[in-house]
C-alpha cells in the first residue's frame, strides 16, 4: 500500500516538475476592445487575419517560435526561434486563440512537436487574465475567424 502511495506522490512530482517544458499553441494574437469582448454572443464570428494563419508556440505570455503544421502526421515544425512579447495597446486587449498545450524537451529550428493529442479545429478565446470564449475555424471571404461555441460569463 505505502508503495502505491509513494507512486502516485512521484507521478504527480514529475508531472508538475517533468523533464518537458509546456508550450502553448495558438495562432497570432489579436487585438480586440474590452466592449467587443464582453459583447461576444453564441454564433458570433471573430475575424483573425486573411490569409494562411501563423500558428506561434507561447511560453507564459511570450512568443518564443513559429511552427509550421504537417496534419497529416499531426505534427508541427519549429520553423524560427523568436521571443517577442505582445502588450495591451491602449484601450484593446490582446486576443490569444489557443488550441491547447504542447509539450518539448528543448526548442531547436526542425524540431518536430507531436499535437495528435489536440482537436484543431476547436480553439479557446482568451487573454492574459480571462477564458472568454470557445469556438471553431471557419473560413470567411478568405479570413479565418472563429465561430463562438459557448461564451464564457
Amino acid at each position: 500500500m505505502r508503495g502505491e502511495t509513494q507512486a502516485s506522490h512521484l507521478e504527480t512530482m514529475m508531472r508538475k516538475q517533468g523533464a518537458l517544458q509546456t508550450y502553448e499553441l495558438a495562432l497570432a494574437p489579436v487585438r480586440i476592445g474590452y466592449d467587443d469582448l464582453k459583447r461576444l454572443q453564441k454564433d458570433d464570428l471573430v475575424s483573425l487575419q486573411s490569409g494562411k494563419p501563423a500558428l506561434f508556440l507561447l511560453d507564459k505570455d511570450e512568443i518564443v517560435a513559429t511552427v509550421g503544421l504537417d496534419l497529416w502526421k499531426r505534427m508541427a515544425e519549429v520553423i524560427s526561434l523568436k521571443k517577442r512579447k505582445h502588450k495591451k495597446h491602449g484601450k484593446y486587449e490582446i486576443l490569444l486563440c489557443s488550441f491547447g498545450e504542447v509539450n518539448s524537451s528543448r526548442l531547436l529550428k526542425g524540431k518536430r512537436i507531436d499535437v495528435s493529442a489536440l482537436d484543431l479545429s476547436r480553439v479557446t478565446l482568451k487573454t492574459k487574465e480571462k477564458i472568454w470564449a470557445y469556438g471553431t475555424l471557419v473560413w470567411t471571404n478568405e479570413h479565418v475567424a472563429v465561430k463562438i461555441l459557448k461564451v464564457e460569463k
